[in-house]
């Protein structure tokens, strides 16, 4: 058995702390090594957090996960640098991600684009949705908390729907929902109908990688076509779970 992931399915962090580290301490690999350290950390009424160095013994037994969460907890700029620059060295790519963050928060876009764009090539296509999230904003949130496109130049939005298009094709649904709803805003935006039409294309694109975010997008852009949705690419995932759910609140109370 796969005591990570078992411990995921089981919700066993929040309903028994003390059993959730005995479980993971009987996996003596490093998944699991890491994982009862993130149990000590995350329920600090039960435990004392783990310190840095736990973190690094592992990841120095060549483990980058561990120097991810080393990274996290380290406050100096530098010294995350340093583990999560180390991360990368042992080819673990989603470092790559964390590192371009880091920049970003810090301002250095430059560096921050070169990092989301390796991270990209590696096949993290985070990194590709990242650069679009840098250049446009988080497309999928409202327009107040966005860029306003208005401002942004066509060089810039031509990149980002690049971008999104290389992450869908990477089989990453985020990449498509986000190119999506800058289309859609698009059209909102110009009134060209030629958006109409690449709308509908992302929108399927995500379908055909079961996102649920494009079921909704469908739902709500192409109402009058959503049956003919359905009977092409089935039902949208978890389609019958609020069934269950009102089944299971009728039970119990």
């Amino acid at each position: 058995i796969n005591h990570t992931d078992y411990s995921y399915k089981v919700g066993i962090y929040d309903f028994n702390p003390k059993k959730a580290l005995e479980f993971h301490e009987k996996g003596e690999d490093p998944r699991n090594r890491l994982e009862a350290l993130k149990v000590k950390r995350t329920c600090k009424k039960s435990f004392s957090p783990p310190s840095i160095q736990e973190y690094l013994t592992l990841a120095k037994e060549g483990y980058g996960p561990a120097y991810i969460e080393a990274a996290e907890i380290e406050k100096d700029f530098e010294k995350k640098l340093s583990y999560l620059q180390a991360a990368a060295k042992l080819d673990f790519s989603q470092a790559l991600v964390e590192i371009g963050d880091l920049y970003e928060e810090k301002g250095d876009f430059e560096n921050a684009f070169k990092y989301y764009k390796e991270a990209g090539e590696k096949g993290v296509s985070k990194g590709y949705v990242n650069i679009s999230i840098m250049l446009l904003g988080d497309r999928e949130l409202p327009s107040e908390y966005n860029k306003d496109l208005t401002k942004v130049s066509q060089e810039n939005i031509n990149k980002a729907k690049d971008y999104l298009t290389l992450a869908g094709k990477a089989n990453d649904p985020e990449g498509w929902n986000q190119l999506t709803s800058l289309y859609k805003d698009l059209y909102d935006l110009h009134k060209d109908e030629c958006y109409l039409s690449k709308i509908r294309s992302s929108i399927e694109n995500g379908l055909r990688l079961g996102s649920s975010r494009a079921y909704h997008k469908a739902y709500t852009l192409f109402h009058a076509d959503f049956s003919k949705i359905i009977q092409t690419y089935g039902s949208p995932p978890q389609d019958d779970l609020y069934k269950t759910i009102r089944r299971f609140l009728k039970r119990a109370y």
